[in-house]
Formats: C-alpha cells, structure tokens, sequence
C-alpha cells in the first residue's frame, strides 16, 4: 500500500511547543491512540500474552526493547500455565 516510506508531513504527526502542526487530526488525541497501538503491536511479537500490573514508558520503543530483552533473555521470565475458569 506503500505506507511504510519515511517520514513525512504526508504520512507522521509533527508535533510542536503548541500540539501538532500538520493536520487536521481526526480525532483530539491520535497521536496517543498512534501510540497505544504501537505499544500493543510491540508487546504482541512476544507470541505470548504478557501478564502484569501495570506498564510505565518514558520513550517510544521502550516496549520493543522489553520484547527484546525477553526473547534474548530467557532467565528473565517464566511461562506460566493459567487454568481456564
């Protein structure tokens, strides 16, 4: 579909010192949904659903650098076995 190209004003939200300055948004906050969604599709290529708390992220691929620590790293985590109810 030819999304994925760099970049851009076409194709990114830039964001100023007053909000964004390229638009219209469709929506007030897309920028965060944007986010969240990146934070699921990252936490998504464990293959395993992640059970925790809470999460907490200062930058934006923070949670791509938790996936990958977790597949490199296999003492720093247990599979665990749920029972279904």
């Amino acid at each position: 579909m030819g999304l994925i190209r760099g970049a851009g004003p076409e194709n990114a939200i830039i964001l100023g010192k007053n909000g964004p300055e390229n638009g219209p948004l469709r929506y007030a906050d897309e920028y965060v949904r944007h986010k969240v969604l990146d934070l699921i599709g990252d936490l998504a290529l464990a293959g395993r659903r992640i059970e925790g708390t809470w999460w907490r992220s200062a930058r934006t691929r923070d949670a791509y650098a938790l996936v990958s620590r977790l597949i490199k790293d296999r003492s720093a985590w247990e599979l665990a076995h749920v029972p279904c109810s």
